[in-house]
């Protein structure tokens, strides 16, 4: 090795040393397409699928707590749960 490649690798001669190659990803923020690192991307992706999820969660939540509640106000008999465990005698 002479002093010219020392330290740099012989699979990408071009490369500084203080480089890191890093796969990249566009990201839209405010309109605008943003070059960012993988990590990054993978990380905005992550959140924006979580926060996804919690939607859809509570949008499930609420359909059925309303088709329950719809259906017992449509029969009329909205009891206690321990009105429905003890039957009238």
């Amino acid at each position: 090795m002479n002093a010219l490649t020392a330290g740099r690798s012989r699979f990408a001669p071009n490369r500084q040393d203080n480089e890191v190659s890093m796969a990249k990803g566009i990201v839209e923020v405010h309109g605008q397409e943003v070059e960012v690192r993988e990590d990054t991307y993978k990380a905005y992706r992550g959140v924006r699928w979580a926060i996804i999820c919690i939607v859809v969660f509570a949008a499930v939540v609420a359909v059925l707590f309303l088709a329950g509640f719809f259906t017992a106000v449509k029969k009329g008999d909205i009891q206690s749960p321990a009105q429905t465990e003890r039957p009238a005698q």
